[in-house]
């Protein structure tokens, strides 16, 4: 395995959780907790996946590797909410400078 075949799976591992985590915040986004609820789910997701792997022929699971998904759905969420912060402040017209 080359090290570049490394760093495209962990980085679509960072992208399929960070997307697993958005879906989930959008179905929870209306609840005060939604972004944590979110992050807990793609974290929790993540070590039954790995749970999972430990019982396949010639694969490993590894804490790295949960923490790697767990980073990945972070990182989404943080993007949502700085997002969603942007948008907010462009609609609020108490928020816009109107000089």
């Amino acid at each position: 395995s080359s090290p570049l075949n490394f760093i495209v799976r962990k980085l679509a591992h960072l992208t399929e959780f960070g997307i697993l985590a958005v879906l989930v915040w959008r179905a929870l986004e209306p609840m005060r907790l939604a972004y944590a609820g979110a992050w807990l789910f793609a974290t929790m997701y993540a070590v039954t996946d790995e749970w999972h792997q430990s019982f396949e022929p010639g694969r490993t699971a590894t804490p790295k590797d949960v923490a790697i998904d767990s980073c990945g759905a972070l990182l989404a969420l943080i993007g949502v909410f700085l997002y969603m912060r942007w948008k907010k402040k462009e609609h609020d017209p108490a928020k816009r400078d109107v000089s």
